[in-house]
């Protein structure tokens, strides 16, 4: 058994470890999928199907996504804290209710159907709520900051 385990590699999992490259292509990204959200209700390629998006007119979903977009890519650019954290902070109440208007529509489906809108949109609210949560509202300093994990670079063998 011990080397069916050792053959499967089991215990060896472990976390990927992020560069500060890894983050902002993730923020890039996220601000990416606001922008084409905001495009899809600006020139209403998005036809509200749930009670969510049909509680705002489109121009008003277009201009909550657009925000996004730009708090995070201009706070990243300008190196302003407060306007990143405030994008992914709107980010994650933005697609978590959009999410819910989706997994709501979902039901509405006999059978239930279309649960990967919702799934997506889902993801995307964790991710931001993450990036909200981790960086808050002011920047950590580093005499305030206590390390959690230790990382090591590998060795050759």
């Amino acid at each position: 058994v011990e080397r069916v385990r050792r053959l499967l590699g089991v215990g060896t999992w472990r976390p990927a470890i992020l560069t500060s490259g890894d983050v902002i292509t993730i923020k890039v990204a996220l601000a990416v999928t606001a922008t084409l959200h905001a495009t899809d209700y600006g020139v209403d390629i998005v036809r509200g199907g749930d009670v969510v998006e049909q509680a705002l007119p489109a121009g008003v979903w277009a201009t909550v996504c657009g925000l996004v977009a730009f708090l995070i890519l201009a706070g990243m650019a300008a190196r302003a804290h407060w306007a990143v954290f405030a994008g992914h902070f709107l980010g994650a109440v933005t697609y978590l209710a959009l999410s819910v208007g989706a997994f709501q529509h979902a039901f509405t489906q006999v059978p239930p159907d279309e649960w990967r809108r919702g799934g997506a949109l889902l993801v995307i609210a964790i991710v931001h709520w993450m990036f909200a949560m981790r960086s808050g509202p002011t920047p950590i300093t580093t005499s305030s900051a206590t390390p959690t994990e230790v990382v090591v670079a590998p060795t050759e063998q």
